[in-house]
């Protein structure tokens, strides 16, 4: 028992301890990443370069190059643009460059040639999602078909809208059948406005997408 007398005493002894004890470990949660990374197919990866390559998109040899060089080191002056009718680079959600400068104002400071592309391949991945949540649209159900039909029908919005995908209604049906052949011919894409100029350069953009999906089908 503890007297009046020595309470100081014990006081000042339990004081001393709490001070020299080791401090109790405090356990610190690890710091998740602000994005997590999204596994994406090889399938897919073939399918947006053969994509780039028909865009004559610039980006895709900087990429192959060196993807972690930042655009503010390159000459971000220097116009890269693409052909095409805007000529300019679409990098994803509507926004459109037409220099290194331009796509670091849209990135950010420290965007490097990979985050830029990544954005283009990121315009491709969103139109699946965009096109099976337009309502009654002919491909709502996109998400059921074979992974590299889905990446034609991608291939098709991105050159003449999710809107005018809409009318597509042979390849719908060649799709629904596995008709690869007719899927190949449907696939084409054709310029009202100037046929003679743009419908030579859209077959060719529409067959070797194809190929690269299907690339066993060119050596039968």
């Amino acid at each position: 028992p503890i007297s009046k007398a020595n309470v100081g005493e014990e006081e000042a002894l339990k004081n001393y301890l709490e001070k020299t004890q080791p401090p109790v470990p405090v356990e610190i949660a690890p710091v998740l990443p602000e994005k997590l990374s999204v596994p994406v197919s090889n399938k897919f990866n073939i399918f947006s370069e053969a994509v780039a390559k028909a865009e004559n998109n610039p980006l895709l040899e900087l990429y192959k190059s060196n993807p972690d060089i930042k655009l503010k080191d390159i000459d971000s002056g220097k116009s890269i643009t693409a052909t095409g009718k805007r000529d300019e680079i679409e990098i994803g959600f509507g926004q459109t460059a037409k220099t290194l400068k331009e796509i670091q104002d849209i990135l950010g400071p420290e965007a490097t040639v990979e985050d830029a592309y990544d954005q283009l391949q990121n315009r491709l991945r969103s139109k699946i999602d965009d096109i099976s949540k337009t309502k009654n649209h002919r491909f709502k159900n996109i998400k059921n078909y074979p992974e590299e039909y889905q990446y034609i029908l991608v291939s098709i919005a991105d050159n003449i809208g999710i809107k005018a995908l809409n009318k597509y209604k042979e390849l719908q049906k060649a799709m629904d059948s596995k008709d690869n052949n007719k899927i190949k011919k449907e696939m084409v894409t054709v310029s009202s406005k100037e046929p003679k100029k743009y419908n030579k350069g859209l077959k060719n953009r529409a067959n070797d997408i194809y190929d690269a999906l299907f690339p066993t089908e060119g050596t039968k």
